[in-house]
Parts: structure tokens; C-alpha cells; sequence
């Protein structure tokens, strides 16, 4: 059996592939929420216009590959 640490890479090596960020990106966009602007300051919408998806995608897989990604969770209490 594979050790936990190589069988989490197994699992965390699609999270960063352009299709599955594209994919994710696409079904945000759609959503109600996408009018709504995240900790950046930016809507789906927004990215689109003055980053590039493309762009903003290709960043966060780097940040993913690298292990520099860190996501943001607002918890109102």
C-alpha cells in the first residue's frame, strides 16, 4: 500500500491540470454568485476583462504546483 503522502499526490496532481481549473472557473462564473467579488476584490466577470482567465488560471496552478496556493475562507461569526 502506498504511503498517505504519495497517495494524496495521486489525488492532488488533477487539481492544478488546465481543464479541471477551467472547468471549475466555468461553473463559477455561471453561478448567482459569480456578481458577488471575492477577496480580491474581483467578480468572475471581472478576471475575465482585466486579467485573462487564462492568465488568472495559469497563476493559481503554479501557486498549486508550487505548494504557495492558499485559499481564503471568510467566516463571519
Amino acid at each position: 500500500m502506498a504511503d498517505r503522502g504519495e497517495r494524496f499526490a495521486d489525488l492532488y496532481n488533477p487539481v492544478h491540470h488546465p481543464f479541471f481549473l477551467a472547468t471549475a472557473f466555468e461553473q463559477v462564473a455561471r453561478n448567482t454568485g459569480s456578481r458577488t467579488a471575492g477577496i480580491d476584490g474581483l467578480t468572475a466577470r471581472a478576471v475575465g476583462e482585466q486579467i485573462g482567465v487564462g492568465v488568472f488560471l495559469a497563476g493559481i496552478a503554479h501557486d498549486l504546483r508550487e505548494g504557495t496556493y492558499l485559499p481564503v475562507r471568510c467566516v463571519s461569526g
